[in-house]
């Protein structure tokens, strides 16, 4: 077979005379048989290759290759003459009951066999040395050959009477016969077969107290098919454990989703008006809020924003939700509520340093009339037949101030006409250009136009994020005034 892959072999006496060269050999060296028979190896090493030369000297004096060493292998890069050519060659001196054999291979680069035998030897065991996880070698029966030192602690080999056993002993015993089949079921019975498939295999299992993962890989060699597998056995604990943890963690922010949209309300506005709504917090759980509810002649809405997303802003949004739904029907108008609200938070959770924004708006439902008042809050947008206006609008954060600044704006809304309510997470989405801006003026008159307008808005801006996400919590608020035809349709 090693005729195929370009490799000469060698025949030699105890003494190290060439006994015998097969056809490759002659055909690699460009020699007749007759040029090295009878020869010592001595004579065959180039005196230009003196490096190489006194290498493989010094392994052959030294007994690398003896019969207290039968199964060594000497394996050296050298120049090898025959007549006048040098020639660079790769030599595996073994020993056997007749004497010596050589494998020689002609080195021309990184193609050579023997090359990247050797290399890949010395690769191999120097990730057995230095591998975190468990590796071993089985041959083709499946019995340990090679295994290093986090493999046998790994597996905590014990004997039929529980006794730890020692390294060296486990060397060359089937591995079937080391494992708990117990605990290993799938890997012991994909080990009590001798197969020629090349279906690897992984199972996860607790041994110990610690759960392992192992991964068995068959090797296969041309025409000899599968002559071993390599076994990596790793410890996942950690790993599992952080698994488990993350899933109690995301079922929880599930669960507290679900709360969250549960507590948005259910609102059918005045008859002549439409509410649309868009809510979408980045995580599975945000900082963004709103509320609509009916007062004597109209309705009022609230759009506000805890700084930050994810779970502390949710849990902001809740407090401010339940301070607000103590003081909302009760405030004269929007401004009297904003005081109202930022005095219960600042002055009830003044250790938890609650900082938020919000908009509260007043809609009266007979003539169209609207009053707001917003605190550091993206000031309402009002479409008229494709035109654009923002309203005007300041005031203070809340919740960190117990003398806070607010004041009451009033605007009209006409028939036909939309007013959008927004959190931050619209107009500052996008790098390095927001979509706040032009872009969003655009959006903002064709989606006034829509049956749905804050969906038309929020889907526009997604397609303007695209392939990219939003990186904020979001929410669209959109209130239209119907014209007098469409409000006797409905």
């Amino acid at each position: 077979m090693m005729n195929r892959f370009g490799i000469g072999l060698l025949r030699l006496s105890l003494q190290l005379i060439v006994v015998s060269a097969d056809q490759t050999f002659c055909s690699l060296l460009s020699c007749q048989e007759s040029d090295v028979v009878g020869r010592a190896l001595d004579d065959l090493l180039s005196p230009r290759d003196r490096r190489g030369a006194l290498a493989l000297s010094k392994a052959i004096s030294g007994g690398a290759v003896s019969d207290e060493a039968p199964h060594a292998v000497i394996d050296q890069s050298v120049g090898l003459r025959v007549g006048t050519i040098d020639h660079r060659t790769r030599i595996r001196l073994s020993r056997d009951s007749e004497g010596f054999f050589a494998l020689v291979e002609r080195l021309q680069g990184d193609a050579d066999l023997l090359d990247r035998m050797s290399r890949g030897d010395h690769y191999f065991t120097s990730v057995l040395r230095h591998s975190e996880d468990g590796v071993a070698v089985l041959d083709a029966d499946n019995q340990l050959l090679r295994h290093n030192a986090q493999f046998f602690e790994l597996l905590r080999v014990t004997n039929a009477r529980g006794i730890a056993v020692t390294e060296d002993a486990v060397t060359g015993l089937p591995l079937r016969e080391l494992l708990p089949a117990a605990v290993f079921r799938r890997l012991a019975s994909y080990l009590s077969v001798r197969t020629d498939d090349d279906v690897e295999l992984t199972e996860q299992a607790t041994h110990h107290g610690r759960t392992l993962q192992v991964r068995v890989t068959p090797l296969s060699a041309p025409l000899r098919g599968r002559i071993g597998a390599l076994v990596f056995l790793r410890d996942v604990t950690v790993q599992v454990l952080l698994a488990e943890r993350d899933a109690r963690v995301m079922r929880d922010m599930e669960d507290s989703r679900a709360f969250q949209e549960a507590m948005l309300p259910s609102y059918d506005p005045p008859k002549g008006f439409a509410l649309d709504v868009v809510f979408r917090p980045v995580d599975r759980i945000g900082g963004d809020f709103y509320d609509a509810a009916s007062i004597p002649g109209g309705m009022r809405v609230l759009v506000g924003d805890a700084t930050g997303h994810g779970v502390r802003a949710a849990l902001v949004t809740i407090l401010v939700r339940c301070e607000y739904e103590a003081i909302k029907l009760s405030a004269a108008t929007p401004a009297h509520a904003m005081k109202l609200l930022n005095d219960r938070i600042a002055s009830t959770y003044p250790e938890l340093a609650i900082v938020f924004t919000a908009c509260i708006m007043d809609v009266s439902a007979e003539t169209g009339a609207v009053t707001f008042a917003c605190g550091a809050h993206p000031p309402p947008v009002l479409v008229t037949e494709g035109a654009v206006r923002e309203i005007e609008a300041t005031g203070s954060f809340l919740g960190s101030s117990v003398v806070p600044t607010f004041t009451d704006t009033t605007a009209q809304l006409s028939p036909g006409e939309t007013l959008f309510l927004l959190t931050d997470g619209v107009e500052e989405a996008g790098t390095p250009t927001p979509f706040g801006g032009e872009p969003m003026r655009r959006a903002l008159a064709d989606s006034a136009r829509c049956e749905k307008p804050a969906a038309a808005l929020h889907q526009r801006l997604l397609a303007y994020l695209s392939p990219r996400a939003p990186d904020d919590d979001v929410i669209v608020l959109a209130i239209t005034r119907k014209r007098p035809e469409k409000q006797e349709d409905t």
